[in-house]
């Protein structure tokens, strides 16, 4: 069922039914993520960008889920997708400093985690940008 529903969202976003509407609902992130190609390809913004705030409230993907959908996004290097990629990476950096700040265990396990996501984000920038010139 997944696998269709995949199948029918991709063939909206990139295949030969750019034209279907209403689409079905998105289960997995993928599928979201090709739900708001779709949308947005048909000049339905206010859909696509549903989506992809959806994406944005979900837990961070792991850095394997990210390797498969980086190239996707990279593909066309678009300058948004780069100026976001850097404000998100500054963000998470400037959090990072105020949690070391912290004296506290919470803090300190917080900012752990901080440096493995930053870390997590600049092993992924190198890999796309040695990998998808």
């Amino acid at each position: 069922m997944i696998d269709d529903l995949s199948a029918t969202l991709a063939a909206a976003a990139f295949g030969d039914a750019p034209g279907t509407w209403p689409l079905p609902a998105a289960v997995t992130p993928r599928q979201r993520w090709l739900r708001a190609v779709a949308a947005g390809g048909q000049g339905r913004y206010g859909s696509a960008l549903a989506e992809l705030a959806a994406l944005y409230r979900q837990p961070p993907a792991s850095e394997e889920q990210l390797l498969l959908l980086g190239p996707l996004l990279w593909k066309e290097k678009h300058p948004l997708l780069i100026k976001k990629w850097l404000q998100e990476l500054a963000a998470r950096e400037r959090i990072l400093e105020r949690v070391r700040a912290g004296r506290t265990e919470e803090a300190a396990r917080r900012a752990a985690q901080l440096e493995e996501e930053i870390a997590q984000w600049r092993r992924l920038w190198k890999w796309l940008c040695e990998e998808n010139p």
